[in-house]
């Protein structure tokens, strides 16, 4: 994975818990976004500042307080992926294999179950204090 791909990872953990407990803010539109970036290989910050854009005009619209609030509470936040090497082995092999998954599923044929599965699986990648199976078995239920 390319730092470029690290970050827009963040920032997809970001925009996918703008939608955690209010589902009614997940479009079609925003959706193939986050679809077309889990499929791309990004290899120039060109490409990524193309995508990163398209991120933050999406939260942007998805949630316009977040970006006026005089006290920010970071649950939009971009994640630093950095903070995965620090997790216990097994927590992060865990949310490696739920990446794979959801990156598999970005080129699946869309339905609303692959859907709910790829904003799922990206906020599950920022969660703290669950266990390796916790973690799987979230993704799974979702």
């Amino acid at each position: 994975m390319t730092i470029w791909e690290e970050k827009l990872l963040g920032q997809l953990v970001g925009l996918a818990r703008a939608t955690d407990g209010n589902e009614h803010l997940i479009t079609e539109a925003v959706t193939g976004i986050i679809a077309e970036i889990l499929m791309a290989n990004v290899s120039s910050e060109a490409q990524y500042a193309a995508y990163s854009s398209k991120i933050d005009a999406a939260k942007r619209e998805m949630v316009p307080d977040c970006f006026h609030c005089a006290n920010p509470c970071g649950r939009t936040a971009a994640l630093d992926l950095k903070t995965l090497e620090g997790e216990p082995r097994q927590i992060r092999e865990a949310k490696f294999s739920i990446l794979g998954k959801i990156r598999t599923l970005a080129g699946s044929e869309r339905c609303q179950e692959r859907d709910m599965k790829l904003y799922r699986g990206l906020v599950i990648l920022g969660l703290e204090g669950y266990s390796p199976e916790e973690l799987t078995a979230l993704f799974e239920s979702s």
